[in-house]
């Protein structure tokens, strides 16, 4: 990908080339190359192409779908997309049962492989909050308490914890979340711990996503707030499907 260095403002295409803006990385330019769309989809020279456009269209499909499920769980970053797509897209190559272009996202995270490059991801990345914490899963219960690596802050840090189930179905295009209440915690000398019961849904979802949002709070008088905008990380605990023993059952 081209990058312009110079000062010249130019938007739109010009002599086969197109100029536009992004957001993070400038301005930008790229050539208007390529085959003739109808040798893409009819030609069996461009089989593979058609291939990888099915299975690359599916990602944006699910990973859309994953993000309208989380709703406001999710902090509005300029890179959450792309991040999620890319690792999306490695997940999907754990699935070895369905040849390439036919490949699924939901067989890829029931694969012990898939499941792995998906729990412990950050999906807001740019206030981790998460990493001060200790979060363990124990008897359908979330136990949450300061990480001793955490040093302490030199002004009163409090922190807001929601812990959501997200079940899916990307077949069936279909979601449901449900969520803990809001609990609160503050950094002290002798950090209380925390046990929140995990939210369970019913076996119905071929797909269950438990994700733990920690959203900075502040304190006024007596009273802990949070507002919705809040810096906040959202992190994936867990990835079940129905083999796996839920820890918790409705």
């Amino acid at each position: 990908m081209g990058r312009q260095l110079g000062n010249i403002k130019i938007t739109g295409t010009f002599d086969g080339l197109s100029f536009y803006n992004h957001k993070i990385y400038g301005p930008l330019v790229r050539g208007k190359t390529g085959p003739p769309p109808k040798d893409v989809k009819t030609s069996p020279r461009y089989e593979n192409t058609r291939r990888h456009y099915t299975d690359f269209g599916g990602v944006s499909r699910n990973n859309a779908l994953l993000r309208r499920g989380l709703g406001k769980l999710i902090k509005k970053e300029t890179t959450v997309v792309s991040r999620l797509q890319s690792v999306l897209w490695e997940v999907l190559r754990c699935d070895s049962k369905n040849e390439w272009g036919k490949r699924s996202l939901a067989k890829a995270l029931s694969a012990p492989a898939g499941k792995q490059l998906m729990e412990g991801y950050e999906i807001n990345t740019h206030h981790a909050f998460v990493d001060q914490l200790k979060v363990q899963m124990i008897d359908g219960q979330i136990k949450v308490s300061w990480s001793k690596k955490t040093p302490q802050p030199k002004t009163s840090l409090h922190l807001a914890i929601t812990v959501a189930t997200l079940g899916i179905d990307f077949s069936g295009r279909t979601f449901e979340l449900k969520q803990s209440p809001v609990n609160f915690t503050s950094r002290s000398a002798s950090p209380a711990r925390l046990s929140i019961p995990e939210p369970v849904l019913k076996d119905k979802w071929p797909l269950k996503f438990l994700v733990i949002q920690v959203k900075k709070a502040h304190k006024l008088k007596n009273e802990v707030l949070v507002k919705d905008n809040a810096e906040c990380s959202l992190r994936i605990l867990k990835v079940m499907d129905k083999s796996t023993k839920n820890s918790a059952k409705a």
